[in-house]
């Protein structure tokens, strides 16, 4: 799993395709860190590849926070042939 961590008090992370497909939408519920499983939200294995996240929240005061976007790069280990 891949954790994002320092999040404001009521943030939504969103994973997207380069394409801007919405792979997977994850809440924080209050709290400062979620775990992504590197699934879709149809519970599909996310690929290895480039994917943008983008962070949306509000602090403890209910406030907007301003929009943190970037890009994570994935990669699988090759199985060894059986």
């Amino acid at each position: 799993s891949l954790a994002f961590t320092n999040l404001p008090s009521a943030a939504i992370v969103q994973i997207f395709r380069p394409n801007g497909t919405l792979m997977r939408t994850l809440r924080s519920q209050g709290a400062m860190t979620v775990a992504w499983d590197l699934h879709t939200d149809r519970a599909r294995v996310i690929g290895p590849g480039l994917y943008r996240v983008r962070v949306l929240g509000r602090d403890s005061g209910g406030q907007p926070v301003p929009q943190q976007s970037f890009y994570i790069g994935l990669a699988r280990a090759a199985r060894e042939p059986r």
